[in-house]
């Protein structure tokens, strides 16, 4: 089967209002899943507009954590 892999990417995001990370949770084949969500403008009825989310998958747990200063989840 063909396929497409891309080995690295960077995003730059503009004007981010909110960013919101999940938590771990497993999926049916017992992988675990974080999604990551990027809201912006415009802002409707009060609340950023999601704009970019990056779900990132793994089978190992720990692979997932996010540790930044003063938190790690």
């Amino acid at each position: 089967m063909s396929s497409i892999s891309i080995v690295h990417q960077k995003l730059q995001v503009e004007d981010a209002r909110l960013v919101t990370v999940s938590d771990l949770v497993q999926d049916t084949d017992g992988k675990w899943l974080r999604i990551v969500k990027f809201y912006g403008d415009p802002t409707v009825n009060g609340a950023p507009t999601a704009f970019v989310e990056v779900a990132v998958r793994s089978s190992s747990k720990a692979d997932l954590e996010i540790q930044a200063p003063g938190f790690k989840f």
